[in-house]
Formats: C-alpha cells, sequence, structure tokens
C-alpha cells in the first residue's frame, strides 16, 4: 500500500508559517519545505557550467569537445559546480496533524509522498499484513473526517467543527506503532 517513488528528494530548505496544508486542506500554521529531486543541485550546476563554457562571448564554439572545455576551464570550476543554487521543485505545506500522520508512515513504511499521507495511512487499514487494532482504526477515522472530531454538527450548520488535539494524533501514532513492533516483532514493515 505504501506509495515509493525511485528517485530520492530532498528538503532544500524549511520553515514555520499560515498556510494551507497540501494534504488536508486547511488552513493552519504548516510546515513549509522547498523540495526537489536530490541530485538536481549538482545536475544544474553541471549543465550551468557547461552551457558557460561552450559560449564564447555569446557565440557556442562548438567545435571543441566537453573535455576540453573543462579542461581549460576557470579555475573557480568547482566553486561553479558544488556552489551553484538549485532551482526547487515545489513548495509543500504540511499542517502538524498531517505531519504526524507521515510520521507513521515514515516509521512503519519508511517510505510516502509529499502532499499523500492521509491517503495513505487510511489505505493502510485494509492491508492484512498490518492488522487491524485500535490506535490505527482511531488514527485512520480522525484522518478520514479531516482530523475532525466528529461527524456531528457543533454549534450552528456553519459553524467549523472542532479539531481534534495534535498530541491526540501524536499519541495515537505512537500507541500503534508500539502496537504493530509488538505484535510483529519487527521495527517497521518489511
Amino acid at each position: 500500500m505504501c506509495h515509493v517513488i525511485d528517485d530520492a528528494w530532498e528538503v532544500y530548505a524549511s520553515w514555520w508559517g499560515i498556510g494551507q496544508c497540501s494534504d488536508c486542506g486547511r488552513t493552519a500554521r504548516v510546515l513549509y519545505e522547498e523540495t526537489g529531486p536530490a541530485d538536481f543541485q549538482e545536475l544544474r550546476a553541471a549543465e550551468e557550467f557547461v552551457y558557460g563554457l561552450m559560449l564564447n562571448d555569446g557565440v557556442p564554439d562548438l567545435s571543441r569537445s566537453i573535455d576540453d572545455l573543462i579542461d581549460d576551464g576557470p579555475a573557480d570550476f568547482y566553486e561553479l559546480i558544488y556552489f551553484a543554487k538549485p532551482e526547487i521543485e515545489s513548495t509543500i505545506l504540511t499542517c502538524e496533524h498531517c505531519l504526524e500522520a507521515r510520521r507513521w508512515l515514515e516509521e512503519w513504511c519508511h517510505s510516502w509522498m509529499y502532499g499523500d499521507y492521509r491517503s495513505d495511512v487510511i489505505g493502510h487499514w485494509s492491508e492484512i499484513e498490518v492488522g487491524r487494532h485500535l490506535p490505527l482504526g482511531r488514527l485512520v477515522v480522525l484522518a478520514d473526517r479531516n482530523w475532525r472530531a466528529s461527524r456531528t454538527t457543533v454549534g450552528k450548520w456553519s459553524d467549523p467543527q472542532p479539531l481534534v488535539a495534535v498530541e491526540t494524533v501524536r499519541r495515537l501514532v505512537d500507541e500503534s506503532l508500539a502496537w504493530l513492533r509488538a505484535t510483529t516483532g519487527r521495527q517497521f514493515a518489511a
């Protein structure tokens, strides 16, 4: 059930602010993460270096090989390769509730996809290998309700329904992981 991507991604910068969660869609305190492929920085820097060497006053020198261009390159070649600023693929915003769901996936499955934590945790409920247990069931129900405490209306119909506390979600994640580890005898899914 775990969604796995072969290409490794890296977080280039992160900070807390107010925004709309990429997963559940709620506007709340979120963790902003600028992400991109892990090898993107090196590839982009090498591409910029070769492009810079091939241009001679704006005119490409196509008669020379790349190896010759690198050998005759500037003294700051390594600075250009290692300190080129990467282009950021995207910025992911994740609320504290969804970060706890991501923690469950990270610790048990060792894999997750940005922006798909809730549906992945919900999908684990139907897996036979994980086993159905009360803490995971409660976590799945809360995730399915977008971290809302109840399906019943509190106050007027237009009033926002109360959110469950992040500490409650954190406790359910800890209890679920403890149950899985005690039952299976493994620290994480195989």
